[in-house]
């Protein structure tokens, strides 16, 4: 009797030792920072972090994401994760997308396929550029406005949507 089914995939050690690995020197260039082999200044600048710094950097953080996650203007990074077949169909090619089976191309899937695996590398891409290029601040304000823009769109997206619901209700009551 079959109980249930799950794709066979790479053994979960894999991606702990790439997560681990990743972090380790992510931990080292902090200590390194501290004995001021590298004078980054970082955890002074944290410091005087402001409200607004710290929104910028979320918003600009959670466009990234959406982005490299889900924008079709992204397609083609997503795509350099994926294992992708020609087929002509009708006259027409189309482009089969599969998972990678294992290995490091399936890791940086299973990071772009997730949001919350994505975005948290995203952050740590945003919060460092933000620290030492400052150059970069423009970058960052310009994709929090992006997000500003995309909540409120879904926003009145779905506003709409419910209006439309109940004004549908209503003609189906009368």
């Amino acid at each position: 009797m079959l109980v249930s089914t799950k794709e066979k995939t790479y053994p979960v050690s894999y991606s702990l030792l790439w997560s681990t690995f990743f972090f380790v020197v992510l931990i080292v260039i902090f200590i390194l920072s501290q004995l001021e082999f590298f004078n980054f200044d970082v955890v002074a600048n944290i410091e005087s972090l402001t409200t607004f710094e710290f929104i910028v950097l979320a918003l600009a953080t959670q466009r990234l994401t959406r982005l490299f996650v889900y924008d079709g203007v992204f397609q083609f990074v997503r795509d350099c994760t994926l294992d992708l077949n020609e087929v002509q169909e009708n006259g027409q090619t189309i482009i089969q997308r599969f998972r990678p089976k294992t290995g490091f191309k399936r890791l940086c899937y299973e990071l772009l396929a997730c949001p919350w695996c994505a975005s948290i590398w995203l952050a740590l891409i945003v919060v460092a550029g933000y620290f030492l290029f400052p150059f970069l601040q423009i970058l960052w304000l310009i994709l929090a406005f992006s997000s500003l823009a995309s909540i409120m769109q879904i926003t009145t997206n779905l506003l709409g949507w419910q209006a439309e619901k109940a004004k549908n209700h209503v003609l189906k009551e009368s």
